[in-house]
């Protein structure tokens, strides 16, 4: 147990030094050039290397993943199954990323050659509606960055929360591919003046996008997910009952033609029961049931590279 404690304690101060390292900058500062002038298909060739480098590289990466999906999935898969999508949730990831340079590189107007036309956009109309404002949730599913093109696409403006990556080199080149239009990036810092700007928005009738699915910054709420416990983020379902705002579960994953599908799923309106705690967990266990059935249908497209569960995965 020391040893694979030791041996992840090694593995992050590698890839904490390699994506902050002058190398990584380099190869970020040419990327839009790089995608400008070559054809698609040659950067996706090298993300086959890069899959492969993390794969074996990143050890406790990919026990991390092999590990929540073997829980996930419990009898529905084989070991050698899940070591097959383990393998391709390496492969997936890095194609997202290429895709995300990719819309760096080219102008709005070409940025549906990726990313299709959402399914489900009435519900938004129906949460809109209330007029609350609403609220995207999403989980570590699919290319959550290149939906924001197809969010873009609402004549409303859409305030993307997010967390900024811990690489600084990789969260410089990320801020200028999330500088689409009708999208405003809000760092989220753990402060209750970001809450309290969300809650504004919301209440002047805007759409807030954030993640919904790990306890990063904040608070958590222990739930079952998968039958197991873990804990779910309060954040959206709290912000959901203080603003009166529904949350709008929305997931962008990649189809059978290699193109991202946003899909929009019912909204989810805040229970007002009296009993404020109880109110806000059940839209927590609510938020987690629909990300629990996009995972039992998209396994290759769940990036949660670290034990999900309580104890390990």
């Amino acid at each position: 147990m020391e040893d694979e404690r030791e041996r992840s304690s090694e593995q992050s101060r590698f890839f904490w030094w390699y994506h902050n390292s002058i190398i990584v900058r380099f190869l970020l500062s040419i990327t839009p050039w790089f995608m400008a002038t070559f054809p698609r298909w040659v950067p996706h060739v090298i993300r086959y290397l890069f899959a492969l480098f993390y794969f074996i590289v990143g050890g406790r990466f990919r026990r991390a993943v092999e590990g929540n999906l073997r829980v996930a999935l419990k009898d529905s898969a084989s070991s050698w199954e899940i070591k097959k999508l383990t393998w391709r949730v390496f492969l997936n990831v890095t194609k997202s990323f290429v895709d995300l340079f990719y819309t760096a590189s080219i102008p709005d107007e070409r940025k549906n050659e990726i990313v299709e036309r959402p399914i489900g956009w009435e519900n938004v109309n129906r949460a809109l509606d209330a007029g609350k404002g609403a609220i995207f949730v999403t989980g570590h599913i699919g290319n959550w960055e290149v939906g924001g093109i197809a969010l873009a696409e609402s004549k409303k403006k859409v305030h993307m929360v997010y967390i900024p990556d811990r690489f600084e080199a990789f969260e410089r080149f990320r801020g200028k591919t999330r500088s689409t239009k009708n999208v405003e990036s809000i760092p989220m810092g753990g402060t209750y003046e970001i809450s309290l700007k969300l809650i504004r928005l919301l209440r002047e009738g805007e759409i807030v996008a954030m993640k919904g699915d790990r306890v990063i910054l904040g608070e958590g709420i222990t739930i079952k997910f998968f039958g197991r416990d873990t804990e779910f983020p309060l954040g959206p379902s709290l912000i959901s009952h203080i603003s009166g705002a529904p949350i709008v579960p929305t997931f962008v994953v990649l189809n059978g033609e290699g193109k991202y599908q946003p899909i929009v799923c019912e909204p989810i309106f805040p229970e007002k029961s009296g009993n404020r705690k109880l109110d806000i967990e059940r839209n927590v266990k609510k938020v987690a049931e629909v990300v629990e059935k996009f995972i039992r249908e998209y396994p290759d497209q769940w990036y949660m590279f670290y034990p999900f569960w309580k104890g390990g995965s």
